[in-house]
């Protein structure tokens, strides 16, 4: 790729490279610039990859297969690392910046006709699996320096699969998503509703498959494939909130019997306290953690 800034006096620009075993993350931010991957630049080195991008701030343009499109804030785009490429970044007040991923062409089990109806056109992420992507992504960009080798090869996975399910939802075929990658999908899908409602006395598997038109004992398998089953995973995700409260100086004079009410949102029913299958590990934790 060959950058040019527009502006002589302010050429910003940080790129950190992230792997995620087959797949990379990268964040990037940038002053105002051109980027150009022209046909000479591929012949010398084309790595063969799809790119998601995420603008996180700053309107960004880009044109492929003479489609051309201004990408705002909170919208991605899809282009091809073998196809020529004209992106800009807009001058604003501050740097511009995107979440950048690349997927080996081989991984994306979709037909190719249909992916390049979607090059360098604007994709929502504000709901369903885009959503789920853009925040996995974050999460990811978030916590990278903290995850393991195992870890960041599994979270690949994850983004692998995720990005398929947008594409392929995009693209009007979910139905040629590969049976593995759909219940991957649905398991992180049911994570995140699980995430939303830990706050809400009511939350079993029951709840989380009717709220997924699936049946229970389908739930079980889905969880069973990620190694664990939902009410542990329900039960895990509680304990894990409950173990950042005890910890958190800013809460430190909240009764260890409340922590469990803190920090969910308003309109919601919360039964207060630490989950009984937590109480062994609520008399430990606060201990050790409230004296640090």
């Amino acid at each position: 790729m060959r950058c040019r800034f527009l502006i002589p006096d302010d050429c910003r620009g940080r790129l950190v490279s992230m792997p995620l075993g087959g797949v990379r993350l990268a964040q990037a931010s940038y002053s105002a610039l051109v980027a150009e991957r022209t046909p000479r630049l591929i012949r010398r080195d084309d790595p063969e990859v799809y790119e998601i991008a995420v603008v996180v701030t700053g309107d960004q343009g880009i044109e492929q297969v003479r489609e051309r499109a201004l990408v705002r804030p909170g919208e991605m785009v899809v282009h091809d690392s073998s196809l020529p490429l004209t992106a800009r970044a807009a001058v604003t007040s501050g740097l511009s910046g995107a979440l950048i991923l690349q997927i080996p062409k081989q991984l994306i089990r979709l037909p190719e006709p249909r992916l390049k109806e979607l090059l360098a056109v604007p994709l929502p992420t504000t709901t369903g699996v885009g959503k789920l992507l853009v925040g996995l992504l974050r999460g990811i960009a978030e916590e990278y320096t903290e995850l393991s080798p195992h870890d960041l090869v599994r979270a690949g996975q994850g983004v692998m699969d995720l990005t398929v399910a947008v594409l392929g939802h995009f693209t009007d075929r979910d139905a040629l998503l590969p049976p593995d990658s759909r219940q991957r999908v649905l398991y992180l899908k049911c994570a995140a509703f699980v995430e939303r409602h830990l706050g809400h006395p009511e939350l079993s598997p029951g709840v989380v498959a009717r709220a997924h038109g699936i049946s229970p004992r389908y739930l079980q398998l889905v969880f069973r494939d990620q190694g664990t089953t939902p009410s542990s995973f329900i039960r895990e995700r509680r304990l894990a909130h409950c173990r950042r409260d005890l910890a958190d100086p800013a809460l430190h004079t909240v009764p260890v019997h409340a922590i469990g009410a803190v920090g969910v949102s308003p309109g919601v029913r919360v039964q207060p306290g630490v989950p009984k299958e937590g109480r062994g590990v609520a008399r430990r934790v606060p201990a050790v953690d409230r004296e640090r």
